[in-house]
């Protein structure tokens, strides 16, 4: 049995730990769990202490190079490779539990399509879009939402269409 929490952020990171260590305190240790960071923002530090101090809570951590130190146009294509890595991820790894913190991310849509059904899916919600009023982005346009299709792949979904029921 595993685990796979896909995160963007250091405080993803934080929240990724806390609920890797309470799953262990609450299931032992017959769980594999997993943490692919994507970094988007400077998280070494973190990941490091991950890394060297005692009683990690991840058997195996991995990062992908995210957008920290690129913008425009070699920023979305790292993001479609950094995709088709995290599908290989998910296909060679088979979690059967999935931990989401940026869904509307293209690496997260990959993951979601490359899982099969009976994973359960667990979207974490770390309240930065419950407080913040930012105008609608051109991904959630009609135009925007077909050109993410078309670079991405037609797995491609805005969020609130890419949930699949668990349980």
């Amino acid at each position: 049995m595993k685990s796979l929490y896909l995160v963007h952020t250091p405080y993803h990171v934080v929240l990724a730990s806390a609920l890797a260590a309470t799953d262990r305190e609450r299931d032992g240790s017959d769980r594999e769990r997993h943490l692919l960071s994507v970094r988007d923002s400077d998280m070494s530090e973190l990941l490091r202490s991950l890394e060297v101090g005692e009683d990690v809570p991840f058997d195996r951590m991995e990062s992908l190079p995210g957008t920290l130190d690129t913008t425009g146009r070699r920023g979305e294509v790292r993001k479609k490779v950094n995709s088709v890595r995290v599908r290989r991820y998910v296909n060679r790894e088979r979690p059967d539990e999935f931990y989401s913190f940026n869904d509307h991310r293209p690496e997260s849509q990959a993951a979601f399509d490359a899982l099969s059904d009976d994973v359960r899916r667990v979207y974490v919600e770390d309240g930065t879009a419950a407080y913040a009023r930012f105008p609608p982005a051109d991904e959630w346009t009609r135009l925007g939402y077909l050109k993410a299709k078309l670079f991405y792949g037609p797995w491609r979904r805005n969020p609130e269409s890419s949930a699949r029921p668990t349980g």
